[in-house]
């Protein structure tokens, strides 16, 4: 906590010192200009920090330092040209994505997500489709459109804004994988695809149906929630609350409910001690001694888990199919009734596990087994408490990778991997050429929400003889071997399964191919 008990400023964990070289009337006039720039212009004030706009301003003054004090009238261009150069570097981008797809197509190692959404003030329509795409074993995406859509939402018109898309990247109209919500509309246009549920929107909409049904039921929750929104509600309009807590209170907002009941619990537990003498001075102290503090107290402790889980669900530079299984049970664990649970939590434990069974768990299928079986760390199914379960997944997992290994071709085995050409997330660089990305940024988890069933094996594992016997052999070999591969200590985030076969591909070439389609991509 900072020492006054108020938060700390952005700025003063920036290692920045404005207008350190100019003299004082020269500071005041930068900070005047800034503050014209931000209110003339309509704009957000975090702008004076975005990198765009600073690379922006450093290119003004390298200009000012070459050719003297100019006019921008004589540097600067129009809103016509600035607009039609944006639509030049789009659909240069464009090109370079199509390129990336067009090598990793042949490996069967491109798929796709697309959704629908509607803004909040014109409430105008606009579809995105988003391509993903493993090269050199490693996984990149790029959104490729964003497009107005004045049509209505149909199945017919949302499938051909997909299909006419994955005709211009040269994609399968029907062996591209792809990843949806569960809109109805949305997934009758891609009925015909090998279509895998979004997991975040499933365990959304599980939250939030779970959330809504304990709202029903329990009056001390239903009362929790009303007194929290108030208290809220009121930090939100009075001055000098919230900049005098030691985390403000918050609320994200109705599109997330994990987030809205995280942050609004979370923050308030946190901020209780703080609010208590500053509300008194208000004369507003009924505002926080009226929520029952054990209750809160086990309502966060009871929703903490959803921000990890969702980490490991969001990501997008490297694989995420394998975490929907072990997030299930980790939930499934967490909420399993205990004696000493007051009334209210197991009504939260009880209809929350009735939801994820209900809109979660039904979302799951054996692509999602198979790829928790191919990432090492997971491949011992730990998450499985019951043995016998265990064991019959584990018989499901062998009978598909066996199913999947007949549709290999020789070629496909003696040619594992991806793409020679590697073109990473296609971005512009300062200099209009075409870049790949640096290695990609990770979210970092604070802790691992699967150390609860992690397990640490050491074995070693031999190359099994893989030249001119049947790919049931193979596969029966490269299994056995698999089975004996030391796991990777590494939580979620920090370990990229498509790396580690990559490393292998020649150890398993046949398990190997079979991460690439339909599922990890």
């Amino acid at each position: 906590m900072h020492a006054c008990g108020r938060q700390p400023s952005i700025a003063a964990f920036v290692k920045r010192v404005p207008c350190k070289n100019l003299a004082g009337g020269d500071k005041v006039a930068v900070k005047n200009a800034e503050v014209r720039l931000v209110v003339g212009a309509g704009l957000s004030f975090s702008v004076v920090e975005n990198p765009a706009f600073l690379a922006f301003a450093q290119q003004m003054i390298s200009i000012g330092s070459k050719y003297g004090n100019v006019s921008p009238d004589e540097i600067l261009y129009g809103r016509q040209t600035v607009r039609d150069t944006v639509f030049e570097k789009m659909m240069e981008c464009r090109g370079e994505i199509k390129k990336a797809v067009a090598a990793s197509s042949a490996n069967r190692a491109v798929s796709f997500c697309t959704d629908m959404t509607t803004d909040d003030v014109n409430k105008n329509s606009y579809s995105d489709f988003t391509v993903f795409w493993v090269d050199n074993w490693l996984l990149h995406h790029s959104m490729y459109k964003c497009e107005y859509f004045p049509e209505k939402h149909t199945a017919q018109n949302i499938r051909h804004f997909i299909d006419s898309t994955l005709t211009e990247l040269g994609l399968s109209l029907t062996d591209t994988p792809c990843t949806t919500d569960k809109g109805s509309n949305i997934v009758a246009a891609t009925a015909a695809k090998t279509h895998v549920d979004c997991s975040c929107h499933r365990l959304n909409t599980a939250i939030d149906t779970g959330w809504k049904k304990v709202m029903s039921l329990d009056a001390d929750i239903r009362q929790l929630d009303n007194f929290c929104h108030e208290l809220l509600k009121y930090a939100n309009q009075a001055s000098g609350v919230q900049t005098n807590l030691p985390k403000s209170l918050k609320h994200g907002g109705e599109t997330r409910p994990w987030r809205s009941l995280t942050d609004m619990f979370s923050s308030i537990s946190a901020s209780r001690d703080a609010l208590v003498p500053l509300l008194r001075e208000r004369k507003k102290e009924q505002l926080i001694v009226r929520i029952d503090v054990d209750l809160l107290h086990e309502v966060v402790s009871f929703v903490k888990v959803f921000p990890p889980l969702f980490d490991i669900l969001e990501y997008a530079n490297v694989p995420s199919l394998q975490n929907s299984l072990p997030v299930y049970y980790t939930l499934h664990e967490a909420w399993q009734p205990q004696a000493g649970d007051s009334e209210p939590l197991a009504v939260m434990k009880k209809e929350f596990l009735a939801a994820l069974t209900d809109k979660y768990w039904t979302s799951l299928n054996m692509l999602h087994f198979v790829a928790s079986y191919l990432d090492p760390t997971l491949r011992g199914f730990g998450f499985v408490r019951d043995v016998n379960d265990r064991q019959g997944f584990f018989r499901q997992v062998e009978e598909s990778v066996h199913s999947l290994a007949t549709e290999l071709t020789p070629s496909n085995v003696n040619e594992p991997g991806a793409a020679s050409t590697s073109h990473g997330d296609v971005c512009i660089s300062e200099d209009n050429t075409s870049v790949a990305s640096l290695p990609p940024k990770q979210k970092k988890l604070k802790a691992d929400p699967f150390s609860w069933f992690r397990q640490t094996e050491t074995s070693s594992s031999t190359q099994a003889e893989a030249v001119g016997r049947s790919l049931k052999d193979m596969m029966d070999d490269e299994l056995k071997d698999y089975a004996r591969e030391v796991i990777p200590a590494a939580a979620p985030g920090d370990f990229d399964p498509l790396r580690w076969w990559g490393q292998r591909v020649h150890k398993y070439p046949l398990l190997s191919l079979q991460i690439l389609p339909g599922g990890y991509s």
